[in-house]
Parts: structure tokens; C-alpha cells; sequence
């Protein structure tokens, strides 16, 4: 070995602990934030959507909703125990990141994954759409959401795909002295990129598709909101008058019900003319024969005459019809009360479903809120990053990664909002437990 080569080594040596040196300072000044954001994801997240599958798995109905919270809950899964790590590793090799296909690949999954969520989360909107707003019409079968989920994991596939070749190994060059300057290697956009493709291009591809997607789901709740607020006020306009009793006749006004004692006769009533006690009751008498007549064509009876002319909404003709038909074709009150129990506890549980995963897609607009604003300023402005000082730096590092919140915090909605998935929750945990022990 000639002194060329030892001055070579020993140069390349030098560097290598300068540059180390240089990574570990920006680590403390620029990334502490970040670190902290995702270890604390990682370890809320992965025990959270194991939870998630196990219960929606093994302790819950077979319905679409079941379908789509564990295709999210998959896809979080996949984010916390794969990308999350592979975040970590790049952050505390900012600048010694030498292993492009690890970089190809992660930058790949985050983007397939986040957007299948959102496309997931697309078709949660439609399904809620049409069982709350539509409740007539044809709703999503089982068979069906799993077609939805398969094609938006594959329509996400092939928007995806870009990031393979477009994202790799980028060298940089730091200062070190006025005449020196040291090579670093960043997980970013490629030096030589494997297609002929601007990322501004198709950052702004994927940004423009994810504010589509939030006008979608603003629009598409505003609508269900809209919905039940109004079939809520009729409802409750009409909660003290029942459409019919056990025995066939028509309930009388909440005036007409005090007095049960005789002071007004069935006598008295039908002698009452129709269009006097329609205003005092909102409804007609029904006599023995009509109610006989109605049994045979409910279509045809009371029932259309008061739905065309009280003009409600959809939800509030849906539960109506479907009190008045039971009243129709049952004899006894009591089983009537059951059946309105069960049917008032069936749409209490549907809202706080639709609750629930309107809190859920909530939480994936507003956690790539800011991804999306810096990613769209730092493209347009190349120059932005380097004018930050250190701490707008972190905070900076730290918002570029807000979209992990998504990716962990479902758990936690499920568990605040949903008693039933509390109760199977805990289940599942003291049998885990009781295994251990």
C-alpha cells in the first residue's frame, strides 16, 4: 500500500465520522419531535388494530360495516408494523441512508396503503348514504363491500406505483468549511429516477386526489346530517301519537288519551267528522272494516295518505311504515311495545355506527391536512426547508408525518364511541389474560 492510499483511507475515514457526527447533531436539533411522534404511534397502534381484528373477526356480525373497519384496520396494521419502523430507521440515518430499493419500497407501501384507506373510506360514505338516507332502495351487500375493497386496493395499486421509480437515494452536499463540502445520502426523490416523471407532478397528482376525496366526504355527510336532524324533529312531533293500536283502531290525540276512563266514547269519536280530527290529531279514524280492508292493501290505505300529505323524510317515513305495519298485523300491545323497542334500539345503534365512522374518516382528513399543505409549499418552493431555522425545522418534521395519527388512533374512536366493541374488547382481553395465567 502506497502513501496514497493510507491518505485516501484515513480521508474517507474522517468523513465518514464527520458526516456521522453531522447526523446525530441534526437528529437532536430537527427530528426529536418526530421520533417521539412515531414510537408513540407504533406502540398505540399495533396492539389497537390487533384489537380491532380479533373482535371485528371473532365477536361481530357479518355485515358490510364489519368488512370495511377491517380492511382499515389491515391497512393500519401494515402502516404501524412496517412503513412506521422504516420511518424510524431514515430518521435516525438522515443522512446516511445508502439502501434505495428500502427506500423505493416504503415510500411505495405508504402511498398504496394511505390511499386504498381513502378510497375505503369512500365506499363507508356511500354505505351510510344509502342505509340512512335511502333506507328504501337497494343496499351494499356484504359480497359487494368486498368487492369495493378489492378495487380500491387496486385502483390505489395503480396510482402507487409511480413512487418505485420516482422516489431512491438522493446525495446532498453539506458544508463543513468555506472550501469543503461533505456528500450525504437522503431517503427522497432519486438522482437518477427510473422514469422520465417530475415528482412535482405527481405529488400534485396525489394531493388534488386527496381534496377531491375531502369535498366528496364533506358533501356525502352533510347530506346524512341534513337527513337525520330533519327525520329527528318530525319524529319527535310525532312521538305522541301512535298510528294504530293492537286491536285495530286508530290511537287517539294526546287531548283525546287522558281521560281513559270513558268521558270519550268510541262512539263519540266516529261521530267526530274527518277533516275536524285530522286537525286535532294528525290522523284519520280508522274503523273495524277499514282496518280489515288496510291489512289486505296497507299500500293503498292510511298509510300513503299520511306519508303524501306530512311530506316526510325518508328515515321518518321508513320507521313509521314499518311501526305502522307492525300495529297492522299484530293483536296484542304488548308484543307491538317489543317490536317498537327493538326497532328504536336497531336505529340508535345504526347512528352512533354512522357516528362512529364519520369520526373515523374526520380523523383521516384533518391528519393529512398539514402533509398536504407543506408537501405542496415545499414543491412549489424548492428553497422553503433549507430558510427554516431549527426548530420550525422540527415542527416541520413533525407535521410531514401527521398522517400517522390515522394509522393509530382508530382504536381509540372505536373504543370511545362504540359500547359493544368496549364489551368485546375487554372480553378479549381477560381472555388473553386468563391464558397468560
Amino acid at each position: 500500500m502506497n502513501v496514497s492510499d493510507v491518505s485516501l483511507n484515513e480521508t474517507l475515514q474522517d468523513n465518514s465520522h464527520l458526516l456521522q457526527r453531522l447526523n446525530d447533531n441534526t437528529v437532536q436539533l430537527n427530528f426529536i419531535p418526530s421520533l417521539i411522534l412515531t414510537i408513540s404511534m407504533i406502540i398505540i397502534g399495533v396492539p389497537g388494530n390487533i384489537l380491532i381484528i380479533v373482535v371485528y373477526m371473532k365477536r361481530w356480525r357479518k355485515s358490510t360495516c364489519r368488512i370495511f373497519i377491517l380492511a382499515l384496520a389491515f391497512n393500519d396494521l401494515f402502516n404501524c408494523l412496517f412503513t412506521m419502523p422504516l420511518e424510524l430507521y431514515f430518521i435516525l440515518n438522515v443522512y446516511q441512508t445508502d439502501l434505495p430499493y428500502l427506500c423505493k419500497i416504503s415510500r411505495f407501501m405508504t402511498f398504496w396503503t394511505n390511499d386504498g384507506s381513502s378510497l375505503i373510506l369512500m365506499g363507508i360514505a356511500v354505505d351510510r348514504l344509502q342505509r340512512i338516507c335511502r333506507p328504501f332502495r337497494l343496499q351494499l351487500s356484504i359480497s359487494t363491500a368486498k368487492k369495493i375493497v378489492a378495487a380500491s386496493m387496486f385502483v390505489s395499486l395503480l396510482v402507487a406505483w409511480p413512487a418505485l421509480l420516482i422516489y431512491g437515494i438522493s446525495s446532498i452536499r453539506l458544508p463543513i468549511s468555506e472550501n469543503n463540502m461533505i456528500y450525504a445520502k437522503l431517503c427522497l426523490y432519486a438522482d437518477n429516477p427510473g422514469v422520465k416523471l417530475d415528482p412535482t407532478v405527481f405529488v400534485f397528482f396525489i394531493m388534488a386526489g386527496n381534496s377531491v376525496l375531502d369535498v366528496f366526504f364533506l358533501v356525502v355527510y352533510g347530506i346524512i346530517l341534513y337527513n337525520v336532524k330533519n327525520s329527528g324533529k318530525e319524529l319527535r312531533k310525532l312521538s305522541r301519537v301512535d298510528l294504530y293500536l293492537g286491536n285495530g283502531t286508530r290511537k287517539t290525540s294526546k287531548a283525546n288519551s287522558e281521560d281513559q276512563n270513558g268521558s270519550y266514547k268510541t262512539n263519540k269519536l266516529r261521530s267526530v267528522s274527518n277533516t275536524e280530527f285530522r286537525k286535532r290529531s294528525l290522523a284519520e279514524t280508522i274503523t273495524d272494516d277499514q282496518y280489515n280492508s288496510s291489512r289486505n292493501h296497507v299500500n293503498q290505505g292510511p298509510i300513503k295518505r299520511f306519508h303524501s300529505e306530512q311530506c316526510l323524510t325518508a328515515e321518518a317515513k321508513r320507521k313509521l311504515f314499518a311501526q305502522s305495519r307492525q300495529k297492522l298485523h299484530s293483536f296484542s300491545s304488548g308484543r307491538g311495545s317489543r317490536r317498537h323497542i327493538y326497532q328504536s334500539h336497531d336505529h340508535h345503534r345504526k347512528a352512533k355506527t354512522t357516528i362512529m365512522l364519520f369520526s373515523v374518516t374526520v380523523l383521516f382528513m384533518v391528519s393529512f391536512v398539514p402533509y398536504t399543505v407543506l408537501m405542496t409549499i415545499r414543491n412549489f418552493d424548492s428553497g422553503y426547508y433549507n430558510r427554516l431555522s431549527d426548530l420550525e425545522k422540527a415542527i416541520y418534521q413533525f407535521f410531514i408525518r401527521s398522517y400517522f395519527l390515522s394509522n393509530a388512533l382508530n382504536p381509540l374512536i372505536y373504543g370511545y364511541i362504540s359500547e359493544h366493541f368496549r364489551t368485546e374488547s375487554k372480553s378479549v382481553l381477560k381472555t388473553l389474560l386468563r391464558i397468560k395465567g
